[in-house]
């Protein structure tokens, strides 16, 4: 196993739980295929131009609270900030879309909404495995995006991911 999925399957037995048992199991099976299908490599036909020998010989540990990312150059509102991986509502604002309805995943993976939080169910292929895989297993935030029927929104919302100089973990993110 490469120290890349040694790292990740770490961090997973590592994580805390108080999700619904259907996110659990789901997160689970994602894990154990990505254990199993492995680290990717240029033998595997979707891999072979892709350079990831550097990425398999990384370590990456827990998710570090974000720290102070420049958020001085935003763009303007409608925006949803990440910052180092985690929703930042200090520095998002969608106030003024109308009939748009955006969620943290975060919130949505703690509530009982298993309508929502079926973002984490969808199975991958082994060929998109461990990447995707992983993301199920891991994913601790993102934003879950609606737009009610009829709705027409001339506006862009821009979805922003800010990294400090100081974050050099992986982070996941899941959206929709």
């Amino acid at each position: 196993m490469s120290v890349f999925m040694e790292s990740q399957a770490a961090l997973f037995a590592a994580r805390e739980s108080s999700e619904l048992p259907q996110i659990l199991q789901w997160r689970q099976q994602a894990m154990a295929q990505a254990e199993r299908v492995g680290f990717p490599n240029n033998t595997r036909e979707g891999w072979k131009h892709s350079p990831l020998r550097a990425l398999a010989n990384k370590r990456f540990g827990a998710q570090p609270k974000p720290a102070n990312a420049d958020t001085a150059n935003l763009p303007p509102a409608p925006r949803v900030v990440f910052v180092d991986g985690q929703y930042s509502a200090a520095d998002s604002d969608t106030g003024t879309l109308q009939g748009l309805q955006v969620q943290r995943l975060a919130e949505v993976l703690k509530g009982d909404d298993a309508r929502a939080a079926a973002i984490l169910g969808r199975e991958f292929p082994d060929n998109e495995a461990p990447f995707a895989s992983l993301n199920t297993a891991l994913a601790e935030d993102g934003v879950l995006i609606d737009i009610g029927n009829g709705v027409s929104i001339d506006e862009h919302l821009h979805v922003v991911f800010l990294y400090s100089a100081e974050h050099s973990e992986a982070s996941y993110a899941r959206h929709r």
